[in-house]
């Protein structure tokens, strides 16, 4: 009777292995389409629009080691008739420890000041004023690493217990 329990245990925890190792593939494929559809391109092959600044500051904000600070700016830009406002400087947010390093990122921006605007065509309301490449996580990458994160911290545990 003792070895009919185990012998089930044994079945039910090859059973979680497997729904855990497709429920990781399911997840880094999902993650590696939806980086694929939004966050890959170059920007600077977008449109351009003509724009105003309307704002600038620095935030600031605390964490465990001190402060941070972060340059913000507000545009307006108009495409076909419709007007829209953005706030990305560029795709990667700018934090600083120092309130000087974040207003001097800030110097190259005057209110008033004309501005281009990069605006995704397909969602006008997507926009940066410094056009930069944009992060691509090849499908390989994330597949393999969750590939090897499923053997380091699932399998492996389950082979090797007694």
């Amino acid at each position: 009777m003792m070895n009919q329990i185990q012998i089930g245990a044994d079945h039910l925890l090859v059973e979680i292995s497997i729904a855990s190792a497709l429920s990781a593939l399911a997840c880094g494929l999902i993650l590696t389409v939806w980086l694929r559809f939004r966050l890959t391109g170059f920007t600077g092959r977008w449109p351009v629009a003509n724009g105003v600044l309307l704002d600038r500051e620095v935030a600031s904000e605390r964490d465990d080691v001190g402060p941070w600070y972060r340059p913000l700016v507000r545009y307006r830009y108009e495409i076909a008739g419709q007007r829209f406002e953005g706030n990305h400087i560029s795709w990667i947010e700018q934090q600083h420890r120092t309130y000087a390093k974040a207003r001097t990122a800030l110097d190259s921006f005057s209110p008033g000041q004309k501005v281009n605007v990069y605006y995704d065509p397909k969602m006008p309301s997507s926009a940066v004023l410094n056009p930069s490449r944009m992060i691509a996580v090849p499908a390989e990458l994330v597949i393999a690493s969750t590939a090897v994160m499923y053997v380091l911290l699932i399998a492996c545990p389950l082979f090797l217990a007694p």
